[in-house]
């Protein structure tokens, strides 16, 4: 085992990578100019999982980020060895035994003498029988346990981390980890705090959280994009993280990008769910009075708080449930939008005489978008077009629990160039591929059933799961501020403002629920987003995608950074790749809900200072 350095006064971490298929640039960037100690690669998602498990059906070596080895540590070894940076990545997918052996070789043959550790444990699939038989009782929001599940993984925490680096890891390569929990494990090994630090686990994974998005934290997805200075060299986010009960947020100097309250802010809220429970593997958050600070070009965070975690862990699980395709026209010219409603209506009537010919029911879903009219906004399509030249994007999905169907209506895509109204013109080359449609399957399992264990130079260790020694004290957070419109800003009676003038914001996904955080611009509108912009609000602005008895809207405040969360259940058209919406991730909600209006009967005020 590696004998453990003094505790330094502080350590940078840099995050990366966003998602299996992100940019190449990172690596280079954030070990030349970023003075990091480590970084993490986040590449996993539940789809991600399935992708890869259909790799390994094809060859059991496949499973895995080939890209990790490939594109990010090879062509960079020397530079990781010569700057003594430790690499964490989920790169392992479903199969991190194969990645480890796989990077072993490469770096071998490189003459590299870097060195890996593999924690395996999150697959689960051995227990997909006792939770359908009933045998090992589990928390299920979803009452129909699948027959057949192409993955089961847990969200593992810190602990195989943290054991691998105290073994002496140069690159540790993980499963479903949860992604904060790569900063966490770092921070618990560095600073040797205990796994009962709850207040400070709870601040270490708020800074896992902020990074584990790639650029989102360094002006990315920005509501203001226009102030961010330059997109093309756009800096990956750094963590500064010092023993005490603060970390800052920084970029690579001379990158482009923006650090700033906001951008912080906007990453904060995405994806959490309640900010006063955030469950994690190893800690439930409470980021409701975290606390963000402009220091010149950085961001002070502080705040979070920290409770004992819960006796589950969250299991995901991807299963197969028919088939999907797509494709996309341009219908352009005079009268485009009637044009392509009848191309719509013409090829699905026609492939549902054809599906009835071959003895095959009918589509499970005909989904049709006339992008351009309305398609992604929260309003119905308009209902006719002007008689004038214009253009629209016309995509049609469709899914149907055989793969036959399907190909049908592939080959019967052509004749629309031929056959149909004028002015028609394929996107993609070919006919569309069709894809197995995949969904999600999630449940709470006893965290006693997950046995993780390091892989580390031809040696197993198991990972013993620590009992708590709490020593988290009591936070004193600087008493929260309430404020009122100021009646020097405020505005005429009966005017309809823009919430984008007000608060700025960021949506995402998990599942079939998508959340929306708006953070108000200054803290004199917190009271005014409080009041308005209320669960009634947002439910009627996105009444056309709240299609599902199930569907409802929560929300959750977060008076430290003067926001609100708005949680947006079964509202993705089941979400991920079984989604046939333009938008099935919710990414683009926020600004939906930005360009909406309120009335606010105040006195007159303008919003152009801000």
């Amino acid at each position: 085992m590696e004998e453990m350095a003094q505790t330094p006064e502080s350590i940078r971490i840099g995050g990366a990578s966003a998602f299996w298929g992100d940019t190449l640039t990172s690596t280079q960037q954030l070990l030349e100019r970023g003075n990091v100690n480590y970084l993490i690669y986040d590449y996993l998602a539940e789809v991600t999982l399935s992708i890869m498990a259909g790799q390994r059906m094809l060859d059991p070596n496949k499973g895995y980020a080939l890209d990790f080895i490939r594109d990010t540590i090879v062509p960079h070894h020397a530079l990781i060895t010569e700057k003594k940076v430790k690499i964490i990545a989920n790169a392992g997918g479903v199969n991190p035994l194969a990645c480890g052996k796989a990077l072993e070789q490469e770096l071998h043959s490189q003459k590299s003498n870097l060195k890996i550790a593999v924690v395996i444990g999150d697959d689960v699939t051995h227990l997909h029988s006792a939770i359908k038989s009933g045998t090992l009782s589990v928390q299920a929001p979803n009452t129909d346990i699948p027959n057949l599940l192409v993955t089961l993984n847990a969200y593992t925490g810190y602990l195989g981390i943290k054991k691998a680096l105290e073994l002496g890891a140069d690159i540790v390569i993980t499963g479903r980890v949860a992604d904060s929990a790569m900063v966490l494990a770092i921070l618990m090994y560095t600073f040797k705090w205990t796994s009962g630090d709850y207040h400070k686990m709870a601040q270490a994974s708020l800074a896992g959280h902020l990074i584990e998005c790639g650029t989102q934290a360094c002006g990315g997805n920005y509501t203001d994009w226009q102030e961010v200075p330059s997109y093309t060299d756009i800096g990956f986010p750094i963590i500064e993280f010092t023993n005490d009960d603060f970390f800052m947020v920084d970029k690579p100097a001379n990158t482009g990008g923006l650090i700033s309250n906001n951008t912080v802010a906007e990453q904060l809220v995405y994806e959490i769910g309640d900010p006063s429970a955030y469950i994690l593997p190893d800690v439930v958050c409470d980021w409701t009075q975290v606390r963000l600070e402009q220091i010149r070009d950085r961001v002070k965070v502080s705040g979070a708080k920290g409770l004992a975690p819960t006796s589950t862990l969250k299991v995901a699980g991807t299963y197969p449930d028919g088939y999907k395709t797509a494709t996309a026209f341009v219908v352009y010219g005079l009268d485009a939008f009637n044009k392509a409603k009848l191309i719509a209506t013409a090829i699905q009537e026609k492939v549902s005489q054809l599906l009835l010919k071959n003895n095959l029911v009918d589509f499970s879903q005909y989904h049709v978008d006339y992008i351009g009219t309305g398609a992604t906004s929260l309003t119905e399509p308009r209902p006719t077009e002007p008689k004038r030249h214009s253009e629209i994007v016309l995509k049609i999905s469709a899914t149907h629990k055989d793969k036959k169907a399907l190909i049908i209506f592939s080959k019967e895509l052509a004749q629309a160039s031929t056959a149909l109204a004028p002015g028609l013109c394929q996107l993609t080359a070919g006919r569309p591929k069709v894809h197995p449609m995949i969904k999600l399957f999630t449940c709470l399992i006893p965290r006693t059933e997950v046995q993780e264990t390091v892989y580390f130079q031809n040696e197993q260790y198991p990972v013993i799961i620590d009992k708590p020694h709490v020593v988290s004290p009591t936070v004193k957070s600087p008493p929260l501020q309430t404020f009122e419109p100021d009646d020097d800003h405020s505005f005429a009676p009966g005017q309809h403002v823009q919430l984008i003038e007000f608060c700025y914001g960021r949506s995402g996904d998990k599942g079939d629920n998508a959340n929306i955080g708006l953070i108000a611009r200054h803290p004199r509108y917190w009271a005014l987003l409080k009041k308005y912009v209320t669960e009634e609000f947002v439910a009627n602005a996105f009444r056309k995608f709240l299609d599902k008895p199930t569907s409802t809207v929560k929300s959750y405040e977060l008076p430290g950074i003067f926001a609100m969360n708005f949680v947006l259940h079964d509202v993705l058209g089941d979400g991920g790749f079984a989604s046939l919406r333009v938008d099935g991730q919710g990414k683009g909600y926020a600004q939906l809900l930005l360009n909406e209006s309120i009335q606010i009967p105040l006195a007159a005020s303008t919003l152009a200072e801000l």
